[in-house]
């Protein structure tokens, strides 16, 4: 995680480089072991390597990817991610039809939906 930001590099680079394996994977053997179904394991998976996903489910798996891309750039929570690719960004919206203002404008409903978990949760 430090040199994620002293280097200003994606977590998910640096984790390949000095772990040899990456949080991808890791979940994926941790989905396989409990038997998810295909789209949440898919999304746990590839969502930092959207062109391996099966076509079918692209649009599904680009969107959890936007979604995980969003709460790294806004710093919701801690996804120790903070320096996504701009053309990883660009490639997802192509993906899922939707356009940088869309991406950008869903922070209210963002913040209500963390509220109510926050709520559900008792955190």
């Amino acid at each position: 995680l430090s040199e994620t930001k002293e280097k200003q590099l994606s977590l998910i680079s640096v984790e390949r480089e000095k772990l040899g394996v990456d949080h991808q994977e890791v979940g994926n053997m941790i989905a396989q072991k409990w038997k998810l179904n295909s789209l949440i394991t898919n999304c746990i998976a590839y969502h930092h390597d959207i062109d391996q996903v099966p076509e079918e489910l692209k649009v599904k798996v680009g969107v959890v990817s936007l979604g995980n891309l969003y709460a790294n750039i806004f710093d919701f929570g801690y996804a120790g991610d903070p320096f996504p690719q701009e053309n990883e960004i660009e490639h997802l919206l192509t993906i899922t039809g939707l356009t940088w203002k869309q991406f950008g404008s869903i922070s209210e409903d963002v913040e209500k939906e963390i509220e109510k978990a926050q709520i559900f949760l008792k955190i």
